[in-house]
């Protein structure tokens, strides 16, 4: 499959045939902070966000999201790790009480300070469960 990220390959060992490819190590997060019920995890870009969540939950069975990056997004993803830092987030990410800061990489000369404020909407990707944002006028504000 072509993708705007390049090619991604589905096949089997047989189908690869010798000599065998060499893979990539697979992605890992890493942790960058500890607390009582929570975890802070760097997640490179590339990887899922719930893949990031499977590689914690080995070490904190009861780790969930409570948010999400884009899979080509790299970040700081806080995870709680008791139900009661889940509900805690949960509402902090509701009431809209949550910080977030996001630096971008650009190429050129952008302006010293400036601000995108594009009203956003989601589509559905992925059968429901998964959503795409995308500028909309009669969009949710950004700002």
């Amino acid at each position: 499959i072509v993708t705007g990220l390049g090619l991604e390959l589905y096949a089997s060992a047989e189908e690869l045939g010798e000599p065998a490819p060499v893979l990539l190590a697979p992605l890992q997060p890493e942790t960058l902070v500890q607390g009582p019920g929570y975890v802070v995890l760097e997640k490179p870009p590339g990887m899922r966000t719930e893949d990031a969540l499977q590689w914690l939950q080995k070490s904190h069975p009861d780790a969930e999201l409570v948010s999400r990056l884009d899979k080509q997004t790299s970040g700081c993803l806080v995870v709680p790790t008791t139900a009661a830092s889940a509900n805690a987030l949960t509402r902090q990410f509701a009431e809209g009480t949550v910080h977030k800061t996001y630096l971008a990489l650009v190429c050129g000369h952008p302006e010293d300070v400036g601000r995108v404020d594009a009203p956003l909407s989601l589509s559905q990707v992925g059968g429901g469960s998964r959503y795409r944002a995308y500028v909309d006028k009669q969009g949710k504000r950004s700002v």
